[in-house]
C-alpha cells in the first residue's frame, strides 16, 4: 500500500511539473507575443523600433512624427491580435489529437491570450487619462476619451472576459490529471498555472523598463487580468457538474516529459538574459 501511494505521489508530481512547464512556456509566448504586435504595428506606419524588451517596445519617428492614427494603430494593435490568436487557439483545440499534450499548450496560449485581449479592452478606459501609458488607455483618449467611449469599451472587455470563464472552463473539462478527483483536477490544470505565471512573471518585472507604472501595469495583468483561469475553474469545476465527452479527453502524462520542461527552462533563463542585458543597456 505504501509503495503504491508513493508511485501515486510521483506520478501526480511528475505531472504538476509537465503542466508547470506548459503553463511557462505558453505565458512567455503570450508576453513575447504581444509586445512584437506592438513592434510590427510601428514598422507597418513608418516609425522605427528603437527598444524591443520582454515587457515593452519603444518606438520613434524618421522623420515627421505620425499621427494621431498612427500612434493608435500602434497602441491599440495588440489586444485584438491576442483575441484573434485566442480564437485561433480555439478552433485548434479542438482539432488537435486528443492524446497529444499539445492540447494543454494550446489551450494556455489561448487562454492567456485572451484574458489578455480583452483584459486591456475592460480596464484599460478606466484608466485613461492624457498621459496614461496603457495600450487602450491611449486609444479611449484618442477616441475623445468621453465616458460614451469609456463605457463602450469596456463593455466589450467585460463581456469577452466574462464569456472567456466558460469557453476556456469547458475545453478545461477535457484535461485529464490521472487518479485526481474532478476539484483537484480542474485546480491543477487551470488556478496552478495562472498562480505560477504570475508569481515567475511578478519576479521578472524587477527588470521592467518603465519603472514602476509598468510593474504596476504588468501586476493587473497578472493578477486581475489571468484571474479568468480561476473563475473558469470555479464556474466549471466547483459551480458546474457537467463532464467532457469521454472520446475527447486529454490524459497528461504521469512521466516527466523532459521536451518539454527543457524547453520552459530555455525558455525562461533566455527571457532572464534578455531582460538583464537589455536593462543594463538602457542604464
Amino acid at each position: 500500500m505504501g509503495s503504491l501511494m508513493n508511485e501515486t505521489a510521483h506520478s501526480s508530481g511528475m505531472t504538476v511539473v509537465n503542466i508547470a512547464a506548459l503553463a511557462l512556456i505558453a505565458g512567455v509566448f503570450e508576453q513575447v507575443g504581444h509586445e512584437a504586435v506592438h513592434a510590427v504595428a510601428a514598422l507597418a506606419v513608418g516609425a522605427e523600433v528603437t527598444h524591443f524588451n520582454f515587457w515593452a517596445v519603444a518606438h520613434g519617428w524618421p522623420g515627421e512624427p505620425g499621427g494621431q492614427l498612427a500612434e493608435g494603430i500602434i497602441a491599440g494593435s495588440a489586444a485584438p491580435a491576442e483575441i484573434l490568436l485566442a480564437c485561433a487557439c480555439i478552433a485548434a483545440f479542438t482539432r488537435v489529437a486528443a492524446d497529444s499534450t499539445w492540447r494543454l499548450l494550446v489551450l494556455y496560449v489561448g487562454a492567456l491570450a485572451w484574458f489578455s485581449g480583452f483584459g486591456y479592452l475592460l480596464v484599460d478606459p478606466f484608466l485613461a487619462s492624457p498621459d496614461a501609458t496603457g495600450d487602450w488607455a491611449k486609444v479611449t483618449m484618442l477616441l475623445g476619451g468621453g465616458w460614451d467611449v469609456r463605457l463602450s469599451i469596456a463593455a466589450i472587455g467585460a463581456a469577452g472576459t466574462v464569456g472567456g470563464y466558460f469557453v476556456f472552463g469547458q475545453l478545461a473539462l477535457q484535461i485529464v490529471v490521472p487518479r485526481m478527483e474532478r476539484r483537484k483536477n480542474g485546480a491543477t490544470v487551470l488556478v496552478l498555472p495562472y498562480i505560477l505565471v504570475g508569481v515567475v512573471f511578478s519576479l521578472l518585472t524587477y527588470w521592467h523598463p518603465v519603472g514602476t507604472a509598468g510593474v504596476v501595469a504588468v501586476m493587473m495583468k497578472l493578477w486581475l487580468g489571468h484571474s479568468g483561469l480561476f473563475w473558469a475553474f470555479f464556474i466549471k469545476f466547483v459551480c458546474d457538474t457537467v463532464e467532457a465527452p469521454a472520446g475527447r479527453r486529454t490524459s497528461i502524462p504521469a512521466r516527466l516529459q523532459i521536451g518539454w520542461v527543457v524547453t520552459a527552462l530555455i525558455i525562461i533563463s533566455g527571457s532572464v538574459s534578455w531582460l538583464v542585458v537589455s536593462y543594463g543597456n538602457l542604464s
